[in-house]
C-alpha cells in the first residue's frame, strides 16, 4: 500500500525546522543534521528534498506565496495609486511579521551561502512571473508587455535587495523595503552618467 504524501503544512513545518538549525549552526550544517530536524527518515527527507538546500525550499516559496497573495490583495482593494507604494507595503505585510527563521543569520545565509542563494534566486524568479498576473491587471496590460514584465521585476528587485538590507543591516521588513522603494523612486537608471 502506498503511503500518503506529506501535507504542504507538514512539508512547511519540516522546512521551518530545517531553517532553525541552519540558523543556530550555520550552513555548515550536515545532511545528518537536518534530516533529524527534520523528524523523518534520511529516505522521506531526500524523497521531498532531493538536493540539501531543497529543505528550505517549503518556507522560501511560503514567503514569495504570502508576497504575492499581498500584492494581488492590494491591487484589487486600491489601497494606494502608486504600484510601488502597493508593492512595499504587500512586503512588510508579507515579511514583517514573526516569521520563524527570518532573523539576520538566516537571511545571511540564503542570500550568501552559495547552495542556498541559488535556491533563492530560483525562487525569486518563480515569484516574478507570479506578479505578472496582478501587475497585468492593476496596469490595465496584457501579462507579456514589456511594462508589466518591468513592474514584476521591479516589485520582485524590491524584495530582494530588502531581504539582502535586512541581512546585512539588521533592518525591520518596514526599514528596508522604505529605502528601497526610495531608491526606486530616484530611478538610477536615468540618472546622469558621471564622467571621470
Amino acid at each position: 500500500m502506498a503511503r500518503k504524501p506529506l501535507t504542504h503544512e507538514a512539508l512547511l513545518e519540516m522546512s521551518r525546522s530545517c531553517a532553525a538549525l541552519l540558523n543556530e549552526v550555520g550552513a555548515e550544517a550536515s545532511t545528518t543534521e537536518l534530516v533529524a530536524a527534520a523528524g523523518v527518515s534520511e529516505r522521506t527527507f531526500f524523497r521531498y528534498f532531493p538536493m540539501k538546500a531543497d529543505c528550505l525550499r517549503p518556507i522560501m516559496e511560503d514567503g514569495y506565496h504570502r508576497f504575492v497573495a499581498a500584492v494581488e490583495r492590494q491591487c484589487v482593494e486600491g489601497s494606494s495609486a502608486d504600484l510601488l507604494e502597493i508593492v512595499r507595503t504587500a512586503f512588510i505585510s508579507s515579511y514583517g511579521v514573526g516569521e520563524e527563521g527570518l532573523d539576520r543569520r538566516f537571511l545571511e545565509l540564503i542570500t550568501v551561502a552559495e547552495i542556498y542563494r541559488r535556491l533563492w534566486l530560483a525562487i525569486n524568479e518563480e515569484t516574478m512571473q507570479a506578479l505578472y498576473a496582478p501587475m497585468s491587471q492593476v496596469l490595465n496590460l496584457p501579462t507579456d508587455h514589456i511594462d508589466v514584465r518591468l513592474a514584476a521585476d521591479a516589485a520582485t528587485r524590491l524584495a530582494v535587495e530588502s531581504i539582502r538590507l535586512m541581512a546585512l543591516h539588521s533592518l525591520s521588513a518596514e526599514q528596508a523595503a522604505t529605502q528601497v522603494a526610495d531608491a526606486l523612486r530616484r530611478h538610477p537608471l536615468m540618472r546622469p552618467v558621471a564622467h571621470r
